[in-house]
């Protein structure tokens, strides 16, 4: 009967042993399975990450080139006001210049008619009077 009892806690014994062996290898089986898993699904998050970043990157670029375009046409607008303004200034220098110029040759026209009515007079004056 001893033998009998040390016969069944060996086997009992080899059957723990058996099961503790096979829940070990189920758990490295498992552990193993989990790593694929995790480097799975760190690739997965690592990829996301990249094409978020890709996203973000090109909102910023096309944010950066609306901005680009809006600075362009304000700067543009100011140009185009600025060359208004100096070419209004410059026609207005352009009509000063002109008036003073036509303003001048009305004296000089002035003079040199003063001057023909007083050769004319004195010609006139010259000239033997017919009776």
């Amino acid at each position: 009967s001893s033998d009998l009892r040390e016969s069944a806690a060996a086997a009992q014994c080899f059957g723990d042993a058996v099961a503790t062996t096979s829940s070990a290898s189920s758990a490295a089986v498992a552990a193993e399975e989990l790593g694929v898993t995790l480097s799975s699904t760190e690739k997965a998050l690592q990829s996301e990450i990249g094409l978020a970043t890709d996203e973000m990157m090109q909102r910023d670029v096309v944010g950066l080139r609306e901005q680009l375009k809006s600075v362009a046409l304000e700067l543009r607008g100011e140009l185009r006001e600025a060359v208004e303004n100096v070419q209004g200034e410059a026609l207005s220098a352009l009509a000063a210049g002109l008036n003073s110029t036509v303003s001048n040759l009305q004296l000089e026209l002035q003079h040199i008619s003063r001057v023909l009515l007083a050769e004319a007079g004195a010609l006139q004056a010259d000239l033997p009077l017919d009776d």
